[in-house]
């Protein structure tokens, strides 16, 4: 009797499933994604498309290169909104917490700008409010239900 693995489409027997194992270790093995390498001769630093078994590269100059450690093009270690606050800040400002909040737009710089302008994140249930008063939702829920009756 053979032992026997589950896959999506059925069934397989040992051999197969050592046979997708192997197919797929190969196919990772020949996979090219893009690094980033400095060289040990030049100190030029590049992008380039490598292994990722390999740990070396060769730079333009003929030199061995080293893979840097790198964390992708997507990542940042604050939140994007920091970058539309900072859009807003007084960019000609003289105050030392503006021109280090511009300079370096970080989580602590934001808070200590926002001391500095005196300013305060809004708390939960806090928000804008319109200029008219917003409706009593139970009225607003009951006219909803009556319409909906007088169509069916």
């Amino acid at each position: 009797m053979t032992s026997q693995f589950s896959l999506a489409q059925g069934l397989i027997d040992r051999n197969q499933a050592d046979a997708a194992k192997a197919a797929l270790a190969k196919h990772w093995e020949h996979a090219m994604p893009l690094y980033d390498f400095t060289c040990r001769v030049c100190g030029a630093t590049f992008e380039a498309m490598a292994a990722m078994v390999g740990g070396e590269g060769i730079c333009l100059c003929g030199g061995s290169a080293k893979r840097l450690v790198s964390v992708g093009r997507g990542y940042r270690a604050d939140g994007d909104w920091i970058a539309s606050v900072a859009a807003v800040a007084e960019k000609d400002s003289d105050k030392p917490h503006v021109r280090a909040f511009l300079a370096d737009p970080s989580r602590g710089n934001y808070r200590r700008w926002m001391r500095g302008e005196g300013l305060r994140p809004l708390e939960d249930g806090e928000g804008r409010r319109g200029a008219a008063a917003s409706p009593d939702p139970r009225r607003e829920v009951l006219e909803r239900f009556k319409a909906r009756r007088s169509r069916v």
